[in-house]
């Protein structure tokens, strides 16, 4: 009889280690997924940021950084939506930044970037990276 309980009582306490391990796993996995999760946003919302500053003209060689920046967000789009869906919590400024990534990608896809906008007037693209002249 008494070893009938003692079977019993480790068979509980197998049963009771596996199920704590299993939490604790699981509690790794989700602070794991939560950190890779933060760390795509941040890359989305950076690449995000420099495309528009191509756009806008920002840049001295703009259409080819702003190629390269809907390349790399077309990757990084289907990276998120592969590993963590459309699930922004309550972050909606990230949202917002998805949704423009999104359309970056689909127009990477569909080959249709729209050409820079020129802030300056001879429709020359704004060098703010050029070097400014001095006298001589």
């Amino acid at each position: 009889m008494h070893a009938v309980k003692a079977k019993n009582i480790i068979i509980i306490a197998l049963i009771a280690a596996l199920v704590g391990l299993c939490c604790l796993l699981g509690y790794r996995l989700r602070a794991q997924r939560e950190y890779w999760s933060r760390e795509e946003r941040f890359h989305i919302a950076c690449l995000v940021g420099f495309y528009d500053a191509a756009e806008r003209g920002a840049y001295q060689n703009g259409r080819d950084i702003r190629d390269d920046m809907g390349a790399l967000l077309r990757e990084d789009v289907l990276v998120y939506q592969k590993q963590f869906g459309q699930d922004f919590g309550t972050n909606a400024e990230f949202a917002l930044k998805f949704n423009e990534a999104q359309l970056i990608y689909l127009s990477v896809e569909a080959g249709q970037l729209p050409p820079i906008r020129s802030e300056s007037t001879n429709d020359r693209p704004n060098t703010a990276l050029e070097p400014t002249p001095t006298a001589p």
